[in-house]
């Protein structure tokens, strides 16, 4: 990616830079922006009006080696902040996409509580907050601590997705087609959808296992249901018109981290990775004017 940079440079410019100059001037830029958001606030909305935080965790490869020499992966956690009005549909009929003009982000390859620290900026202002997620503990803790009258809504498509893996482990004690396991499955998924949990749990409970694994997971998916379930009023949600699945955090993850921290052949330190993703943050999020203001101190 340097190199094309480099290149790309020279076409336009005529400015002739090795790509490891380029390589340098990111990483020195990346690293001046983590230091200045940790030294103020950045500017963010008014707060008023609806707004929708997401987060989820994205692995990318280190350098870093485990005790057999094998390059280890880590977990950057990402966020997304944007107004609900932002968002349109796009399309008719059943084609119809989501669009979000304008969005906050925030990346941090570390701890939960650090990610956090970076987050709240964006988030304190708020003044109706609505966080979808997916069941990870960490993120529904620090939710309830910091901003206990946020609503919580777990993400549909992930709790449909625990539910299709476990009908597909003990399908063949329960379902003589796959259709029938199909037509089984979307009859939950309106269960769920019109607030018929308890109704839901009691068909999980009526499935037949038969190894000890499948009743394991018929277990972790009650438990899963039952430690989410005041996350899981869609009929509700959808009654407000407010989102019910994470698909802008998943999107996220692909034009934030993947498309420049995932690419073939790529092994990050710690530190280069997160001055990169502080670039990607700084583009995606609206806010190179930061970077321009840095340099321009620096000249």
């Amino acid at each position: 990616m340097f190199d094309s940079a480099a290149q790309t440079l020279e076409r336009l410019s005529g400015l002739s830079l090795s790509d490891k100059q380029i390589e340098r001037v990111c990483h020195h830029y990346g690293q001046e922006l983590e230091a200045q958001s940790r030294e103020e606030d950045p500017p963010g909305s008014s707060g008023e009006g609806l707004h929708y935080a997401m987060m989820d965790g994205s692995m990318i490869l280190t350098r870093h080696k485990d005790v057999k020499g094998k390059c280890k992966w880590a977990e950057m956690k990402l966020g997304r902040v944007f107004k609900a009005a932002a968002h349109v549909q796009l399309g008719d009929g059943e084609v119809v996409r989501g669009w979000i003009r304008s969005s906050r982000y925030v990346a941090h390859l570390g701890d939960c509580d650090d990610f956090f620290d970076k987050m709240m900026p964006l988030l304190d202002p708020l003044k109706q907050l609505v966080v979808v997620a997916d069941g990870a503990k960490w993120i529904w803790e620090r939710i309830q601590d910091y901003y206990p009258s946020a609503i919580q809504i777990l993400d549909f498509y992930h709790a449909v997705e625990h539910l299709a893996d476990f009908a597909a482990g003990c399908s063949s004690i329960n379902f003589k087609t796959d259709q029938q396991r199909r037509r089984w499955l979307d009859e939950q998924k309106i269960l769920l959808l019109n607030d018929g949990l308890q109704r839901v749990c009691q068909n999980i409970r009526q499935l037949k296992t038969d190894t000890p694994e499948q009743v394991q997971q018929q277990e972790a998916l009650l438990n899963y249901y039952q430690n989410n379930r005041s996350r899981m009023n869609y009929q509700h949600y959808r009654a407000q018109g407010w989102l019910i699945g994470s698909g802008p955090i998943e999107s996220a993850h692909r034009q934030v981290i993947q498309k420049r921290l995932k690419l073939s052949g790529q092994r990050w330190s710690l530190t280069g990775a997160q001055q990169v993703a502080n670039l990607r943050v700084a583009w995606l999020s609206g806010q190179w004017q930061k970077l321009n203001r840095l340099i321009k101190i620096r000249a």
